[in-house]
């Protein structure tokens, strides 16, 4: 299939922010970090980067990493949260992982789409190639491939009128006649613009990683995680090259990236610390935190806090105010599940990397939408010899294929429906023989607001509150539910943060 289209160059407006954020009024200020995630570690990372001697981050978990969760089975990492880097990720992440994990990045392999009308799996590519003929109402292949790359760079031309060119993830806050443009779901802003063709591609980049079903979503969250960087990749992978696209996976894992941070940099990280109440000083920069660690219950006092997890699920343990409460409490989450399960017999895709689209399209809760066998893709295999199961599956020697699945829904799951639909799926679609549940977790996952609130500039609000009650708010509630996003919105407050000189 030819997608074979020049970008060409764009001239773009550059935006910034006009912003100042208040922060630590001393290099020595004893700053607390609440969660060991990503966005608390590369905080404590940047901060310590820039002079500052007195962090400590407190994790209620006996591990770090947060959503970046790697169980190691039969010989390799399996991703069970944090997992694929893209494009965007080669200014914030990608640098971390070649200084901390070197030589670690692995090329996303291909992947392939499962069908309610078809018998068995096909590639991804392939199901474009069907989509677009049908959409575009040819036979043609070619040309149904050049007006599905031209819909990809008219939408890259529509994404850089809006927004102009910006630095990181959140972009300055649309005038509002440019609000108008981006109102409503993801699909009304490609309907309004001619751009429907791109759902074929968008089910992958967005929906299948737990951002939204597309009509669902507001256009303002599929615009920022579909950037035209991301896109005009995804153009160059369509068209045949899959080297260089910046499509990657870490060999070790997310998990194991954010442990050799902390111990290259000697990062003081306090395990099992449970917080119950969090007290500001109406009077004075301090912050008392009532944590129970070690069995021990005690009040600590800091200068400045961070706070990195879930705003929403936070509020009942600190004082918060009226402003936090009003902007905290509007976010909804969806539910992801991931599992790592083992199976027999299974019928394979020529890909170690899966998808229903179905499933997420007819709105099924919580049924299969993804699943990636992780040694495979790891190892790079993909073809008539990984379907006929001619490559290792293990370093065992077994043909047992260990994968890690993904289930999505708007609610919280009743864990015994969970498992029995997971089942059901793994022994009717797969038709393996064996099914073996190893681990399931259940995410609250993505926290976002509603049309309104956004068109109401929710985002940029909470941005211009930050360091005015004695904190700071990141991770991906205030921000995107990915890792680039989260450290992405540290690098944004830091660079609106004048560092203290002494």
């Amino acid at each position: 299939m030819s997608f074979r289209v020049g970008i060409g160059v764009l001239l773009m407006v550059s935006m910034t922010f006009a912003l100042t954020v208040k922060g630590p009024k001393s290099l020595h200020d004893k700053i607390c970090i609440v969660g060991a995630g990503p966005s608390g570690i590369h905080m404590a990372l940047s901060l310590k980067e820039r002079g500052f001697t007195n962090i400590v981050i407190l994790e209620k978990n006996s591990f770090v990493g947060g959503k970046s969760w790697t169980i190691n089975h039969r010989g390799v990492a399996h991703e069970m949260g944090s997992v694929y880097l893209a494009p965007d990720y080669e200014d914030n992440v990608i640098p971390l992982v070649n200084k901390y994990m070197p030589n670690d990045l692995v090329i996303l392999p291909p992947s392939a789409v499962w069908m309610d009308d078809l018998p068995g799996p096909i590639p991804y590519e392939q199901y474009l190639i069907g989509y677009a003929m049908k959409f575009f109402g040819t036979n043609d292949i070619r040309v149904a491939g050049g007006k599905l790359g031209q819909t990809i760079v008219q939408y890259i031309a529509k994404h850089n009128e809006i927004f102009g060119a910006y630095e990181g993830d959140l972009m300055p806050e649309p005038t509002p006649d440019n609000k108008v443009k981006i109102q409503g779901t993801f699909v009304d802003f490609l309907s309004r613009n001619n751009m429907l063709a791109m759902q074929c591609i968008l089910y992958a980049s967005s929906s299948v990683q737990g951002y939204g079903r597309l009509d669902e979503i507001p256009a303002l969250y599929g615009l920022m995680w579909n950037t035209p960087k991301l896109m005009a990749s995804l153009l160059q992978r369509l068209s045949g090259n899959t080297n260089g696209t910046g499509l990657y996976m870490l060999r070790h894992g997310f998990k194991t990236l954010w442990e050799r941070i902390i111990q290259a940099e000697n990062l003081d990280v306090r395990f099992s610390s449970e917080i119950y109440r969090l007290y500001r000083s109406k009077t004075e920069p301090k912050v008392w935190l009532e944590v129970e660690s070690s069995g021990t219950r005690k009040f600590n006092s800091y200068d400045f806090l961070i706070w990195s997890p879930e705003m929403k699920t936070s509020l009942p343990l600190w004082d918060a105010n009226v402003e936090e409460r009003f902007y905290f409490s509007r976010s909804k989450p969806a539910f992801f599940t991931t599992a790592l399960v083992d199976t027999d017999g299974e019928l394979r895709a020529p890909s170690p990397i899966d998808y229903w689209f179905d499933n997420i399209n007819k709105k099924r809760q919580h049924s299969l939408w993804a699943l990636r066998d992780s040694y495979g893709a790891l190892h790079g295999y993909s073809g008539a010899m990984y379907q006929s199961k001619l490559y290792p599956s293990g370093n065992d020697g077994k043909q047992t294929r260990s994968q890690v699945t993904y289930q999505m829904g708007d609610e919280a799951p009743v864990y015994t429906e969970l498992r029995h639909t997971l089942l059901n799926a793994m022994k009717t679609d797969l038709q393996a023989s064996s099914v073996n549940v190893l681990y399931m977790k259940t995410w609250r996952y993505f926290p976002r607001f509603s049309h309104q609130d956004l068109a109401d500039g929710m985002l940029w609000r909470i941005l211009e509150m930050q360091g005015n009650h004695g904190m700071w708010y990141i991770g991906s509630s205030v921000s995107f539910e990915s890792v680039k996003s989260v450290v992405e919105y540290n690098k944004l407050l830091l660079k609106h943060f004048t560092v203290p000189t002494s």
